[in-house]
């Protein structure tokens, strides 16, 4: 049975106009269609049109000779089919309020509002289109060296150099124009192909919007009020090009909390052609693969985290600092103005690095409430989306414009207990010290060797994977039990001590 609420959203759904497709193949027709053919030889040598004029006005047979053999001297070369027909296009495409270009590994058609990445067969077969309408002879314009070499062409005259970046600027792209923010004020205006904005948010800034399902969705599952304050300002984060902050954001408690809620209502917010899925391990793994598939996107947001990751890349990609990547059997390049990071988590990162730089990287928000069976709505989200995604937005621009003024995240409690839980809990030999009521002491040491051998047991009992000799060690330096060599080799100046009133 269809309720009454279903026939009205479909009514609604219906009523409402139909997007202008804006997609790479119908700009692509369209251009092609207002693509004429062109006189080659008065292109080539401006001489032409002159001396064809001055050959309609003589009629001596003499003087008409001599302007033949000038004519026939102005030789058409490939070069000129080349070059011609690619400068022709992209003043054909401008005019029309379109362009297209090459820039990295890419190659791009701007739709009016925002550029589309194109599928490099899908340009070459349009070049050859193009080039014979122009009138380049049909076993030259069909010609598979001559495509090559147009191609060619195409990179080099449609080749567009990194944009530079505003730093006080954060623009967001809408269905009704980009939405700019500067330290002078924020404004809604006309689109600009040189913004190089590669997205359009599925909806229209309503500055008016708001969105009390969400609100209240928010209250429930994150009813801690400055937690709620940085997920709006990192959210607010990911439009933001050139401020440094070097956070990852882990949505971090155990399952029927929330956070996959919060993940689909960003994701429809973002559009899933901005996002990318891709797990931590294989984001830092040496391949170089999957970091290729980050170009153009707002935000990588996965659930897989995995046990490895390495470290030095982990730090770059938080940074936002160029980075190497690249495709299968193809050339690396290097990777800038990398998009954020998010995850969803049961689990953090077991195999960390343990420094300042490492840690700094994570901003965890804790999701641990739980969602009882019949408290859960499991169309909440398909609601949100489908009603208040302005309103949610607007969330999302009160944080970004806090975080540019503030020029970093909100203090949150809650955040920083829950990094310093993990620090402690991802250190195997501090928690193995700890555990055993081994404590720092100068005139007291314990030979390295039997210590290694239980901390190692130690470590299997508990699940977790020990360290080598050298990196505990290491780590025992780091952690104020110092360690030095005797005659008896390598020993830690460490004394147990009572735990639970018990001596061990």
């Amino acid at each position: 049975m269809i309720s009454p609420d279903e026939i009205i959203d479909e009514a609604q759904r219906l009523a409402s106009p139909k997007p202008v497709q804006k997609d790479a193949s119908f700009v692509l027709k369209n251009l092609l269609a207002q693509v004429e053919e062109i006189d080659f030889d008065k292109e080539a040598y401006p001489k032409v049109e002159k001396l064809r004029a001055k050959q309609k006005d003589i009629h001596d047979p003499d003087e008409l000779s001599e302007i033949q053999k000038k004519l026939d001297s102005f030789k058409l070369y490939q070069k000129h089919y080349l070059i011609i027909t690619i400068e022709k296009l992209l003043e054909v495409a401008r005019a029309n309020e379109w362009d297209l270009c090459q820039r990295l590994a890419d190659y791009y058609v701007y739709n009016g509002e925002y550029w589309h990445v194109l599928n490099k067969e899908e340009l070459a077969a349009f070049l050859g289109n193009v080039a014979e309408k122009m009138g380049v002879p049909k076993f030259d314009s069909r010609y598979y060296e001559f495509k090559d070499k147009l191609f060619k062409q195409f990179e080099s005259s449609a080749h567009l150099p990194e944009p530079e970046i505003d730093g006080n600027t954060a623009l967001v792209n809408l269905q009704n124009g980009t939405f700019e923010i500067t330290p002078k004020g924020q404004n809604l205006r006309e689109f600009d192909p040189d913004d190089f904005m590669t997205y359009q948010l599925p909806f229209k800034y309503t500055p008016e919007a708001s969105a009390p399902l969400f609100e209240r969705y928010l209250s429930e599952v994150l009813p801690d009020q400055e937690s709620q304050t940085v997920l709006a300002e990192f959210m607010g984060y990911i439009f933001l090009r050139n401020l440094k902050l070097e956070k990852v954001l882990f949505l971090y408690g155990s399952g029927r909390n929330g956070k996959s809620v919060m993940f689909d209502i960003i994701k429809a917010m973002l559009g899933e052609n901005n996002i990318s899925f891709y797990g931590l391990q294989n984001l830092t793994d040496d391949t170089n693969y999957t970091r290729a598939k980050l170009v153009n996107k707002l935000i990588n947001w996965a659930s897989d985290v995995g046990d490895k990751l390495q470290s030095n890349t982990f730090k770059q990609l938080a940074s936002g600092e160029p980075i190497e990547a690249r495709l299968p059997y193809k050339e690396p390049f290097i990777l800038r103005n990398v998009c954020k990071f998010a995850f969803n988590t049961n689990k953090l990162p077991a195999d960390v690095e343990h420094t300042d730089a490492f840690f700094e990287r994570f901003l965890i928000i804790p999701f641990d409430q739980y969602i009882e069976p019949e408290r859960r709505d499991p169309k909440l989200a398909e609601k949100i989306i489908s009603n208040e995604l302005p309103g949610v937005f607007n969330w999302v621009l009160a944080g970004l414009n806090r975080l540019i003024e503030q020029e970093g995240f909100s203090h949150c409690e809650a955040s920083d207990q829950v990094l310093k839980d993990f620090r402690k809990e991802s250190d195997s030999v501090a928690l193995f010290m700890d555990d055993l009521g081994y404590k720092a002491d100068p005139e007291s040491w314990t030979q390295a060797k039997p210590v290694y051998q239980s901390y190692r047991e130690w470590c299997f009992s508990e699940g977790l994977k020990p360290l080598s000799k050298k990196n505990m060690l290491k780590r025992c330096d780091t952690l104020g039990l110092f360690t030095s060599t005797k005659n008896v080799g390598k020993v830690i100046h460490i004394k147990k001590h009572q735990v639970n009133g018990h001596a061990h």
